[in-house]
């Protein structure tokens, strides 16, 4: 299972919504692949995964993984977080190009040797994510017949 954030959490029906869809989606594409998934699932995909590790670790355990950046704040403005997309490109463009195109060793390293301004970035993300899971789980209930790995039968009554 990906890891949903839990920071200071009160674990209601929006989060069990996004858990069990999360749930669902990662079966699908483990069974089927990532080019299986509608444009919804995928939008529910990246914004799970991004969301997870920025709020483990911050940008600096986001960019040692492999999501696409820009993929992601498409993502977010999709769920309708604009401001969370937003950071997500500032973040991007804290890297010099020549570090980008060279690979994920010269990228860690790059963060690294620019920890706090990674760090400040992050903290900007964790100030802006406060309505990322409600909004979540309204583009959940609104893209439900985009979610067919997902039926309206799991889905848990709105409390």
């Amino acid at each position: 299972m990906r890891f949903i954030p839990q920071r200071n959490h009160v674990f209601g029906a929006d989060y069990k919504l996004i858990s069990d869809v999360a749930s669902k989606i990662e079966e699908k594409e483990a069974a089927q692949g990532t080019h299986s998934l509608t444009e919804a699932e995928r939008v529910i995909d990246l914004v799970i995964r991004a969301w997870g590790l920025i709020e483990n670790g911050g940008f600096q355990y986001f960019y040692e993984q492999e999501l696409d950046a820009e993929s992601v704040a498409r993502a977010y403005e999709a769920i309708g977080c604009s401001r969370c997309a937003e950071i997500m490109r500032l973040s991007l463009s804290l890297f010099p190009d020549s570090v980008l195109r060279a690979g994920w060793d010269e990228r860690v390293a790059f963060m690294q040797k620019n920890e706090e301004m990674f760090y400040n970035t992050s903290c900007l993300f964790w100030d802006a994510n406060t309505e990322t899971e409600k909004r979540f789980a309204e583009f959940i209930r609104a893209n439900v017949c985009s979610i067919p790995c997902w039926r309206p039968d799991d889905r848990s009554p709105a409390k």
